[in-house]
């Protein structure tokens, strides 16, 4: 499992007329999806946080070129275990948290206290180092 930000340019309104738009067969191909997810507004642009695996993401991208809607996938794992990208106070928080408990090494933990210091360390980074 990965995680991924798709940034759009779609507003919540867009996003909803989006939503109401689509037929019953889409919705249940969308549905049918192992993802989990949250749309989070930024400057009034809608992004999507993403936990899934590569084929998945692949078929979001694919239904979103197929409605035409511009979008920049980045895959942001590496971020969100080393802490330079934080959902903390979103409302994609606590599955961050549960990613972060799943997908965290100890390599990634050294390599955060080589590149960001040992007072950088969250309680799970404490948590994995513990394990050993």
């Amino acid at each position: 499992m990965k995680f991924f930000r798709l940034d759009t340019k779609l507003t919540k309104l867009d996003c909803e007329k989006l939503l109401d738009s689509l037929s019953s067969i889409e919705i249940e191909e969308l549905s049918s999806l192992d993802i989990i997810s949250e749309d989070i507004e930024y400057n009034g642009y809608v992004s999507s946080y993403i936990i899934c695996n590569d084929y998945t993401i692949a078929k979001c991208e694919h239904f979103l070129s197929h409605k035409g809607i511009d979008f920049i996938k980045n895959e942001i794992s590496q971020e969100i275990l080393t802490g330079k990208i934080s959902l903390k106070n979103t409302p994609f928080e606590t599955q961050t948290e549960k990613y972060i408990e799943q997908f965290l090494t100890i390599d990634v933990v050294l390599d955060k206290i080589n590149q960001f210091g040992i007072d950088s360390l969250t309680e799970l980074d404490k948590n994995c180092l513990k394990k050993i």
